[in-house]
């Protein structure tokens, strides 16, 4: 369960005017928080912080953004054991993952819950340039972040959870929530992974500020446009530009700002390659 409902005193301030001030005690939604732990061919990988929701899919998708694997079937077996949160995984012997590397340039993430991911620069050498040339339009953004802000009731409740979502103009989607922006990320990536999904054609929609760990998660599957509510800092505009990610931010009401790669969303306004190219080499942000 992403929250349960627990009894809590509410105060109630002076300042408020009400005729009974007295403190009240009632039932409010709290977010559960948890410890996962991954290990890999029998050594401790890592352990941090999460919802306890969908975590072997989250587990998977880690492992496969901090480009320990490529692929599902460079993983043999899958052992998830519910008491402790522990996922273990042991690789086939084509997987070359040394742990030991892994760990001496292991980061530590602007997430949540002190998250690790592998070394930036080494991480941006695994990933293809991103020349998909989806098209989403402005009205169709706009009316996915409508959709995300009813169908996530987990931050209606508690208003402390994330929400990230892979959608395809026309086909299956999927939705995935966690206390932490990045493990939101991981799951629906995890989730994507084990149903086969061409990364490809679809959107990532999340809640959270746009980091550049996260940017280089999505680059890792292959996702050509991201897009948030909130903003994204300097490095993953830098890398979206980079790695050919369409980087939108600030998506509320009917309008929103594109920070690279402006050509996958179709506008009234009509972009030449002078500016364009401005855009790329200057990171400013258009207002649609």
């Amino acid at each position: 369960m992403l929250a349960d409902k627990k009894i809590i005193l509410r105060e109630y301030s002076k300042h408020d005017n009400l005729q009974n001030s007295l403190p009240v005690q009632e039932p409010d939604w709290i977010a559960n928080e948890t410890i996962l732990t991954i290990t890999v061919n029998n050594e401790s990988l890592t352990s941090f912080s999460c919802s306890p929701d969908n975590l072997e899919e989250m587990a998977v998708g880690f492992i496969f953004t901090s480009n320990i694997i490529s692929c599902l079937d460079e993983i043999n077996e899958i052992k998830f054991c519910r008491e402790g949160n522990k996922v273990a995984f042991q690789l086939r012997e084509n997987n070359s993952f040394d742990n030991k590397i892994w760990q001496k340039h292991q980061t530590i993430t602007s997430g949540c819950g002190q998250g690790k991911s592998f070394n930036t620069e080494m991480t941006i050498k695994s990933i293809k340039r991103n020349t998909e040339s989806i098209h989403f339009s402005p009205d169709h953004i706009c009316e996915l972040f409508s959709d995300l802000r009813n169908i996530s009731q987990g931050y209606k409740n508690t208003g402390c959870i994330h929400i990230a979502a892979l959608i395809k103009q026309s086909g299956p989607s999927i939705v995935r929530e966690d206390i932490g922006r990045h493990n939101a990320i991981d799951k629906v990536i995890g989730a994507g992974l084990r149903l086969n999904f061409d990364f490809s054609k679809y959107i990532l929609c999340c809640s959270g500020r746009i980091s550049s760990d996260m940017i280089l998660k999505a680059g890792r599957a292959g996702i050509p446009i991201v897009a948030s509510r909130a903003a994204p800092t300097s490095l993953a505009v830098d890398i979206s530009n980079e790695i050919g990610i369409t980087l939108i931010g600030f998506v509320r009401g009917n309008k929103f700002n594109i920070y690279t790669h402006a050509n996958r969303v179709s506008s009234s306004l009509t972009i030449d390659e002078s500016t364009e190219e401005y855009i790329k080499e200057n990171s400013i942000a258009l207002t649609n």
